[in-house]
């Protein structure tokens, strides 16, 4: 909550933000006159991203420095599930919008072929996780507290470019 200039605004959260394009875009917009766009004027936010990469969050709070959104925007390294229960602890406004796009679906690739080899053998896609809790960060208990801490009104936005993620994720969140 000290984070923010008011932290009743409502929240939006980016899990696996990266360098956080995403969420520079949305800060950036509610300076916007949206009357000249036709466009309703989105409710002031206050906004976070947690990564994982200390090189991507360094780049997004540059930006969000540059950009002058510091006040409303803020990012962090941290794992999703550790950044989400702090918020949940801490946070006194509403979460509106919670949002996964386009989490790695792949593990580390192995030096040694031979085990490359075993794994590309298993008659899967080597690329998606072979369990819930094999080093992929979007997991059954990962989306229990995003449900629990959504407002009634909130969202929940999960986005992959590769098939087998998205039904993944989907199936996770139905």
């Amino acid at each position: 909550a000290e984070m923010y200039t008011d932290p009743s605004r409502p929240l939006i959260i980016d899990m696996g933000c990266g360098m956080g394009v995403s969420l520079l875009g949305l800060a950036s917009s509610q300076s916007i006159n949206h009357s000249e766009l036709q466009i309703d004027k989105l409710p002031k936010c206050n906004f976070l991203g947690v990564d994982l990469s200390r090189l991507a969050i360094g780049y997004a709070r540059g930006a969000c420095r540059r950009l002058g959104l510091s006040s409303d925007l803020h990012f962090v390294v941290d794992s999703a599930e550790n950044c989400l229960r702090h918020i949940s602890e801490s946070y006194p406004g509403d979460v509106a919008l919670s949002m996964i796009q386009f989490p790695t679906p792949f593990k580390f690739q192995y030096e040694n072929e031979e085990v490359s080899s075993s794994v590309a053998k298993k008659g899967s896609n080597s690329q998606l996780p072979s369990s819930a809790s094999d080093n992929f960060m979007v997991s059954e208990n990962l989306i229990k507290q995003i449900y629990n801490m959504l407002s009634n009104n909130g969202k929940l936005l999960i986005q992959s470019n590769c098939e087998d993620v998205s039904v993944y994720m989907r199936n996770l969140a139905v």
